[in-house]
């Protein structure tokens, strides 16, 4: 059984609903669906608060997948954090080279369309394809 199925498993042997489980955790009813569809997985301190809600182990009701689940947080919060700087760094860099060119020509040429247009690129990968 996978996380998601034990937590299905737990909370209909414990007689509650999605909606009734998200209030205790105060997460949405749509997370815990995620979690049960293996869409997601639970924090730490949602997983704490189900086992006691549940009344089992973590190791139960993790069922001994708690390697992968550190391990997709941790890959999570990696690229959380290229996003948020690398994101920065190159903003950074392009505002760099537009006062190089402006310092050297004393204005702005046409070799700045790429450099625009990669800024475009990467702001809309940055909002529409977050991790």
């Amino acid at each position: 059984m996978t996380v998601g199925n034990n937590i299905k498993f737990y909370r209909e042997k414990n007689g509650l609903t999605q909606k009734e489980l998200s209030q205790q955790i105060h997460v949405s009813r749509q997370t815990i669906s995620n979690w049960e569809n293996g869409i997601s997985y639970p924090d730490i301190e949602s997983t704490v608060i189900m086992s006691s809600i549940f009344n089992c182990s973590l190791d139960e009701l993790l069922n001994r997948d708690y390697a992968l689940v550190v391990k997709k947080l941790r890959i999570k919060k990696i690229v959380q954090k290229v996003n948020k700087y690398g994101t920065l760094l190159f903003l950074i860099a392009n505002m760099i080279t537009l006062f190089i060119n402006f310092t050297i020509d004393r204005k702005l040429n046409w070799s700045l369309v790429p450099l625009t247009s990669s800024i475009l690129v990467v702001t809309f990968i940055q909002t529409f394809c977050r991790v």
